[in-house]
């Protein structure tokens, strides 16, 4: 059953469990860490219903993903 179940994540916690943020807090607490910006909190985009928290958030993110899907596309020609 785990097995089957290896490839899917939960819609409202992935993306905590996913990055080593333990290690992340012990680097920057020995000062190994002073360009990390814990302002710009990494967050959820969607809640379990696939409502966005922040509607704006996913249009500019949006804008900049098709813009860099544009210059990939570019680059291939």
């Amino acid at each position: 059953m785990a097995a089957q179940n290896a490839g899917q994540q939960d819609s409202d916690a992935s993306a905590a469990l996913l990055e080593p943020w333990e290690a992340i807090w012990r680097r920057w607490e020995k000062g190994e860490g002073e360009g990390y910006d814990f302002t710009q909190w990494q967050h959820e985009l969607f809640r379990p219903n696939l409502r966005p928290y922040d509607p704006k958030e996913i249009r500019v993110m949006k804008k900049y993903f098709d813009k860099a899907d544009a210059k990939f596309e570019a680059c291939k020609k």
